[in-house]
């Protein structure tokens, strides 16, 4: 009965297009690995299927290598319950994580790696934050995703986190998949936002706004932020959005 209570949240897909050193993916693992550790333990699941759960619903990408790794690092932590017996021995190993160095704005990308076929069940993340300013090399990159031609939301002088945002959505579970983006609260009224406010307001369930006027949530980022939580299905008539500001 305990497995069967819980397993639905067990066996989530979670994903991070942007996962830098996994935050939010360990944060998930973390809260398995608590579930699981008791299942285990009552015997009602065995460390192997544990191990399966944790490695197997947990999906990540970067550009950076090194990120990769310590990602991958992170979470094999989070498995270790799982790998020795109560005597200390190896009872267990990690063949690999969905942990993947790669550029997922690129229209081929995420075809080289399998991925649910029916989206993420929850794509959490914090995308980055180039705006169109900045660099030579940035404006050869962005000509590059805007030529893929799988972007129907950029408009103006986009954000870099405007081409993640609909990505994200692309790969997003339709009907019950739910996204939670960190983003520029350029999102909120900046022209190049348009085309995006316009589809998250009138193709998806929005869920929570939160504001953070006059605040940095981050020490290095030059911009403030706002977090957006969807479900990815049409709103219901008269639904209303949970709007939070935060002064502090």
């Amino acid at each position: 009965y305990g497995y069967t209570k819980r397993s639905t949240f067990l066996e989530k897909t979670v994903g991070d297009l942007s996962c830098g050193s996994g935050s939010f993916l360990v944060a998930v693992a973390a809260r398995k690995s608590t579930l699981l550790q008791r299942l285990v333990a009552a015997h009602e699941l065995s460390s192997e299927y544990a191990l399966s759960l944790l490695t197997g619903t947990l999906w990540g990408f970067d550009l950076n290598p090194f990120a990769c790794y310590l990602a991958e690092i992170n979470l094999l932590i989070s498995c270790l319950p799982f790998l020795f017996d109560e005597s200390g021995q190896v009872c267990g190993s990690v063949e690999h994580f969905h942990i993947y160095c790669m550029d997922v704005l690129e229209s081929t990308s995420i075809e080289q790696v399998y991925i649910p076929p029916d989206g993420f069940d929850y794509l959490p993340g914090n995308p980055p934050y180039v705006s169109a300013a900045e660099g030579a090399d940035n404006l050869r990159y962005r000509d590059k995703v805007w030529n893929s031609g799988i972007y129907q939301l950029l408009h103006q002088r986009w954000d870099l986190f405007i081409p993640f945002f609909e990505r994200n959505l692309q790969f997003l579970r339709p009907g019950t998949g739910r996204l939670g983006l960190i983003v520029s609260n350029g999102i909120e009224t900046e022209g190049y936002a348009e085309r995006l406010r316009q589809a998250l307001s009138s193709r998806y369930r929005l869920l929570q706004i939160d504001f953070f006027p006059g605040l940095r949530l981050f020490q290095d980022a030059a911009v403030e932020n706002t977090i957006v939580l969807l479900e990815h299905c049409t709103p219901d008539v008269g639904h209303e959005v949970a709007r939070r500001k935060h002064l502090q």
